[in-house]
């Protein structure tokens, strides 16, 4: 299981012998997502999976009980705070200010756009600075996930984090 991403890995098996071929990633709704790693080739028995990190580590049968180790997705520990755009790891006024201060009056640019976008819908603009805005001072609606605590991005889009 990875909470960060969120999914969960599966071994799957294309052979009558049953030994793992594959690795597939599932959401925790059932479905594929489509990322697969094939497996097959190997001489020794693959005898599960597990995750470290940013790695999806194949064990089995060996001297060795690790015998693969892929860099499979982005490193899980880093995370952000949908709306914090300053990067200070907190929601506060200061992201509103500093969002529309980048917009509007050429500003530095946020340390990770991806925060700043705290209604993500895929770009920077007012909506963001107005949704912290409502949030904090009226009660209104929070920014998206991951918030309130640090996480992974779980909707894709072209924005990133330096």
């Amino acid at each position: 299981m990875v909470p960060e991403r969120p999914s969960i890995f599966i071994t799957g098996s294309e052979r009558l012998d049953y030994k793992v071929t594959r690795v597939r990633e599932m959401s925790y709704q059932g479905a594929l997502t489509g990322f697969e790693i094939p497996l097959d080739g190997f001489t020794n028995t693959i005898t599960g999976i597990t995750i470290a990190g940013g790695d999806l580590i194949v064990v089995g049968t060996s001297s060795f009980s690790e015998l693969l180790r892929i860099k499979a997705f982005p490193d899980s520990t880093r995370g952000f705070i949908r709306g914090d755009a300053d990067g200070t790891s907190s929601l506060n006024l200061s992201d509103a200010v500093f969002t529309l201060d980048h917009l509007f009056r050429s500003g530095p640019a946020p340390p990770c756009e991806d925060a700043a976008d705290a209604d993500d819908n895929g770009r920077l603009d007012i909506t963001d600075a107005i949704l912290i805005l409502d949030h904090l001072f009226r009660g209104g609606v929070p920014p998206s996930a991951p918030y309130p605590l640090a996480g992974a991005d779980p909707t894709p889009d072209g924005l990133a984090c330096s």
